[in-house]
């Protein structure tokens, strides 16, 4: 069996953008659900959810692909890019795509 390490860790949620933004979030009690707002809920029996609000593509991700990308790519692209940046792993990948 081989052993894992977690190095690096990356956060998109209700609370906010970034593991330090939700760690506070969590440390202050807030809490990320609320009205919805990103569609009509009307035809559903609940109108509040945990949901991301104002989460902008990022300016190190190619405009092509951030046209491209559903919302729910921009979440894994932006909590991967930190947890690799966490883990001190990001600048090796930049690098050797360049």
């Amino acid at each position: 069996m081989r052993r894992v390490v977690i190095t690096g860790a990356g956060s998109i949620n209700a609370l906010g953008a970034g593991v330090p933004t939700f760690a506070d979030g969590l440390r202050a009690a807030r809490c990320g659900i609320g009205p919805l707002t990103g569609f009509d809920c009307s035809g559903y029996r609940t109108s509040c959810a945990a949901q991301v609000h104002e989460l902008a593509p990022p300016a190190w991700l190619p405009r092509s692909l951030a046209r491209r990308a559903s919302r729910s790519d921009l979440f894994a692209l932006i909590a991967a890019r930190e947890a690799l940046a966490g883990a001190g792993l990001w600048g090796e990948i930049a690098a050797a795509t360049d």
